[in-house]
């Protein structure tokens, strides 16, 4: 999967970078924003709020190999597809959500499921209805012996899918979810993406979620 953005090039320079990450001194309220009322979650976590429509998700997601390489590993993740961005119907919505939830119960699909539908909406410009998500889904048959297609109609999958809106609406609720890509951590803790360096984004980011982990 070839993804390549003018970011991927400033990724390539970590190891260029005079400074490092690691001396960073994270400050809550500035590289980071608490939200002292939500209990924190037992394991280690990242939520992430995002939608194929939006431009930065896409950016952030052309970027997910170079991301994953520098995230704890055994952190547990989940993605959660916002419905307030309406680049297309409500069934096209419902669709992109089980689609991505489809992701979380056969993961070894996910990040290129999800990749090829953000090229569909910001290279392509598809609206993308229902019929395109379900069509896109057939394309990744040949990765698992499960039937994606009857996987996609699940009653897991679904519920999946149905919790969706009601975590969106908590975050938001709660001030924690204003616009997306949007990273909470253990439940509790939001990275502020614009106080990371645009020269050492990931690595930063890498590190930042570590530490919020250990919290």
């Amino acid at each position: 999967m070839l993804r390549i953005t003018k970011s991927l090039f400033i990724a390539g320079a970590l190891a260029l970078a005079s400074l490092s990450a690691s001396a960073t001194q994270w400050e809550e309220g500035k590289h980071y924003t608490e939200f002292e009322s939500l209990p924190k979650t037992e394991k280690p976590q990242i939520v992430e709020f995002f939608s194929v429509f939006c431009p930065a998700c896409y950016n952030l997601e052309a970027n997910r190999q170079i991301l994953e390489q520098h995230l704890p590993s055994g952190i547990e993740k989940h993605r959660i597809h916002v419905n307030f961005l309406r680049g297309t119907d409500e069934q096209g919505l419902n669709a992109i959500a089980k689609a991505v939830a489809l992701g979380k119960v056969y993961p070894e699909i996910a990040d290129d499921l999800i990749w090829n539908l953000f090229t569909q909406v910001h290279e392509r410009k598809v609206k993308l209805k229902e019929h395109d998500v379900t069509r896109t889904i057939g394309l990744f048959q040949d990765r698992t012996e499960a039937n994606l297609h009857e996987a996609y109609d699940s009653f897991r999958v679904r519920s999946i899918a149905r919790k969706m809106p009601s975590i969106q609406r908590m975050a938001m609720r709660e001030g924690m979810l204003k616009g997306v890509p949007t990273m909470v951590i253990n439940g509790r803790y939001r990275i502020n993406f614009d106080q990371l360096d645009p020269n050492n984004f990931f690595e930063e980011l890498g590190e930042l979620v570590d530490y919020l982990t250990q919290l």
